[in-house]
């Protein structure tokens, strides 16, 4: 019993640490890297995996459950548990909403903002753009939304947006990861 909650609180601090550390990563001050971004279902889900490998039932016991016998790791169970094989991208909840502004239907500018009102507020205001957000592109992650946004930008050809700079450039060593990223991420495109 006492390593079943051993795991268990194992497993919470696993799945909430490491968001934690992709937000003090993702520059976030440590006060704001302790709420945004921490998805809730990440944790429950590391806390379940800290419970049965502090049972034992991740031992390997075939007998005892015959999933778990080939598991082994809290990431394969992560990946087994998910619906399409990839974790990354069961839950969104991040503080970032891909936005853009549209004139004439044509897409002029693409961005990022992680308070959508008060960036469509500053938009009005000084240049009177009406921005609106792409279904389907809210709360991601920074780098989620940086790597959507960037893929916008290879999409629509910066030279043809009011954007004046890549949000990630081509001579980023990630630069190809977070196309790749952006891709998998943004079902539409």
């Amino acid at each position: 019993m006492l390593g079943g909650f051993g795991g268990l609180l194992g497993g919470v601090a696993y799945g909430y640490g490491v968001q934690v550390i992709r937000n003090l990563n993702q520059g976030l001050c440590f006060w704001d890297a302790l709420s945004f971004n921490i998805d809730a279902g990440q944790v429950a889900l590391y806390a379940a995996v800290g419970t049965l490998l502090g049972t034992g039932l991740g031992a390997g016991t075939a007998s005892i459950h015959p999933l778990l016998a080939h598991l082994g790791t809290a990431t394969t169970i992560a990946t087994t548990l998910s619906a399409d094989g990839d974790p990354t991208n069961e839950v969104r909840t991040g503080a970032y909403t891909v936005y853009q502004v549209v004139q004439n239907g044509v897409t002029k500018y693409v961005g990022i903002p992680n308070d959508f009102v008060r960036r469509a507020g500053e938009h009005l205001r000084t240049r009177s753009w009406v921005i609106e957000p792409i279904q389907g592109l809210e709360h991601f992650s920074r780098a989620d939304a940086r790597a959507v946004e960037q893929v916008l930008i290879e999409k629509y050809g910066l030279a043809n947006l009011y954007n004046q700079i890549n949000s990630i450039s081509p001579n980023n060593p990630i630069y190809h990861d977070a196309i790749s990223r952006g891709v998998d991420v943004s079902f539409f495109l």
